[in-house]
């Protein structure tokens, strides 16, 4: 399978910012007292999360711990058309100068997939101080679009934070020198399909304070990076959404990792990549071509799924599948008892506008598989089969990044953006399969 190697920044869910947000809390509606603002101020926080250990080399206990994937400290102090990268080794700053010019924090967090929004009980972010100057209060915001660490100027962070999510909340110094806030709603809009998971911003609030953290970047030690701390209860599940629910693979004790998001999507261990799919390409470069309206991505959806099609009616035994059906969308009626559905996206990597589909690395297909509960799977061919984080019944994958690797990089972030063809698969063994035998190293 080919990895993406664009850079993309879109779904940009607000498109300017005031210029408030990076001033006063009060001015955007923060409010004084360590209080929230009026977007947030129904937000019934529970009791703070258990004390951190004094090694802080686990979460609370009970909670799961969501490690902070990248981070990065930004200054308002730089030109407007600059920006100070700010992956400074293995600490991250936040603050505001005596004349009121921030000094902030974007970080992203790999959250767990183990409930629903209205499943999460409590979520807390933790960060250990790194500095002698512990903060009473801190600014929070969402990040309403995806971003990589690198940006061509600060209106284009400004663009970036999501004004609705703009929240003051006050510190709870913990164990350890560890300092924690409560992030519990933000949590659950990114659970819940509100606004994907692009991470937070931090800030500080007081004029001529600077707080120094530990960070991602640059840092080797990670028992002392950001986290979220969350934990929450299972409640009752709908699980008529599809035959099966989660199963891992591989299997637990099993070192045989096998298969990549196809196979996985039909619960069988032998990977099927492009060559077995008998895509040519000479044939994507005149489909995509001949596609108006730059709708070429679309139309090598369709393309793949023509020849998806195709090779599960010629493997149907070995796969044990049978009944391969093209349905309309992510709720289309299916016979939940024996079907289930998965969906299929596409990705292209462009060069000043243009495919090279001679390059291995220029576009690539993914599957994810739906569970009984009616949230998502996928598994990449050099790693584990994981539950898609936040996706939940109802919400439409189509409404989801899809990136094509489990950790969102540059080349990887938001790769898959054709429109979603949906299957229907009857799969009649509830082992998985190996339709062509023992599995061959196939890297």
């Amino acid at each position: 399978m080919a990895l993406a190697t664009k850079k993309i920044l879109q779904n940009i869910l607000a498109a300017s910012l005031c210029l408030t947000l990076l001033g006063s809390a009060t001015a955007c509606g923060g409010g004084g007292g360590g209080g929230e603002n009026d977007a947030l101020d129904a937000l019934d926080e529970p009791a703070a999360l258990d004390a951190l250990d004094e090694s802080a080399a686990a979460a609370p206990l009970g909670a799961e711990r969501w490690n902070s994937s990248l981070d990065a400290t930004y200054s308002e102090e730089e030109p407007e058309d600059e920006t100070s990268i700010g992956q400074e080794p293995g600490i991250m700053r936040v603050g505001k100068t005596t004349d009121g010019k921030n000094i902030f924090v974007l970080s992203r967090f790999r959250i767990g997939a183990s409930w629903l929004a209205d499943e999460l009980t409590e979520a807390r972010l933790f960060l250990k101080m790194a500095g002698e100057t512990t903060p009473a209060r801190l600014r929070l915001c969402l990040i309403g679009g995806t971003w990589n660490g690198f940006f061509s100027s600060l209106a284009e962070i400004k663009a970036l934070l999501d004004e609705e999510s703009v929240m003051t909340v006050d510190v709870t110094n913990e164990p350890g020198g560890w300092i924690s806030v409560p992030v519990t709603e933000y949590v659950r809009t990114w659970l819940g399909g509100g606004l994907y998971n692009n991470g937070l911003a931090i800030f500080g609030e007081t004029e001529g304070e600077t707080y120094t953290f530990a960070a991602v970047a640059g840092g080797d030690d990670e028992t002392i990076q950001p986290y979220i701390a969350a934990r929450g209860e299972v409640g009752d599940r709908t699980l008529t959404y599809g035959k099966y629910g989660y199963t891992g693979m591989p299997a637990p004790g099993e070192s045989d990792i096998g298969g990549n998001c196809m196979s996985y999507a039909l619960r069988d261990i032998n990977m099927i990549l492009a060559d077995d799919l008998g895509i040519d390409e000479a044939e994507m470069v005149r489909i995509y071509t001949a596609a108006a309206d730059g709708k070429g991505v679309d139309a090598l959806a369709e393309y793949a799924a023509e020849r998806v099609l195709r090779y599960v009616d010629a493997h149907k035994d070995g796969l044990v599948v049978s009944q391969f059906r093209r349905i309309d969308g992510f709720d289309s009626e299916i016979d939940a008892a024996a079907e289930y559905r998965i969906a299929l996206r596409v990705g292209v990597s462009l060069i000043d506008d243009k495919a090279d589909f001679s390059d291995d690395d220029a576009y690539d297909y993914h599957f994810w598989m739906q569970l009984n509960d009616g949230r998502w799977a996928q598994k990449f061919p050099a790693g584990p089969s994981e539950i898609v984080p936040c996706t939940a019944p109802g919400i439409p994958p189509d409404k989801y990044l899809w990136d094509s690797t489990y950790e969102r990089t540059p080349k990887s972030a938001d790769y898959y953006t054709s429109k979603v063809i949906y299957f229907a698969v009857t799969k009649d063994t509830d082992e998985f399969t190996r339709h062509r035998g023992e599995m061959k190293d196939r890297f």
